[in-house]
Parts: structure tokens; sequence; C-alpha cells
């Protein structure tokens, strides 16, 4: 059975990234040292990351005899990326937050905060999903997500 490395490496490696300054230079040594990873297992998740989109730079592998510890490349992940981590709404987002209140609705037994909960639904429903997803980005740009 192949090893599951997208919880244990993969989605760390985009948080990590994600974290560094804009453009810096990230050497896999350091962050496998980080992330307690091994640095050839991260630089593999790294290029399958990179290959899928997740990542906007790929990894600079100078001659090193095999050592992966001094590979490096540019931090900065793409919107497909940040989405993963948490850090941008995914596309669907808005039906995913209106399938939430419907069950938090549903299973609500105090009548009180049930009704808030749908009017809440309602005004989400009224607005469209293209308002509600402007604010939903707009809420995490301005908070640094």
């Amino acid at each position: 059975m192949a090893e599951d490395t997208w919880y244990a490496i993969a989605v760390p490696a985009l948080e990590y990234l994600h974290a560094q300054p804009p453009m810096s230079v990230v050497n896999v040594g350091t962050m496998a040292a980080f992330l307690g990873v091994d640095a050839m297992g991260l630089a593999g998740e790294i290029d399958r990351l990179h290959e899928a989109g997740y990542l906007q730079h790929e990894l600079v592998k100078p001659m090193t005899g095999g050592d992966p510890r001094p590979w490096h490349m540019f931090s900065g992940v793409t919107g497909a990326g940040a989405q993963v981590i948490g850090a941008w709404p995914c596309a669907d987002a808005y039906d995913a937050m209106i399938k939430r209140l419907d069950e938090l609705v549903a299973g609500e037994p105090d009548p009180a905060r049930r009704s808030r909960m749908k009017c809440l639904r309602d005004a989400a429903t009224d607005a469209g999903k293209t308002i509600v997803t402007e604010v939903i980005v707009d809420v995490l740009r301005r908070h640094g997500a």
C-alpha cells in the first residue's frame, strides 16, 4: 500500500511555503528540518505539488551528488494551493456554507437560535453566490489569509 504523503508532507509543505514572505528563497533542508520530514521525500512532494498546479515555482536542483537539502525554490503557492490550506475560499465555498447552514438549522433545538440561523441562510441565499463569495474573499484578504 502506498504511503499517504498528502497530509504528512504535502499539506504541511504548502502551509510552510504560504507562511514565507513572497518570493523568499526556501531551502529543502531547512524546510525538511522544520517539518520533521525526510528531505528526499519532501523534494518529491514539492515536485508533485508544482506539477499539480499548487506551487508557483519549481524546485531548483543544482548538482549536489543527490543530496536534496541544498535544493531550493522561491516561496509562493497558487490559488489552488491556498485553497488546500484554507487560505483562500474553495470554488464551492458558497454551496458548502449554504449546506452547512441548512444542517445547523435542521439540528438546532432552540427555536430562537434556529430562527436566527434560518435568517442568515435566507440572507445568504438572497444575496447570491457572487456577492457572498466576494465578501468571503474580501474578509480573507483583509485579515492576512
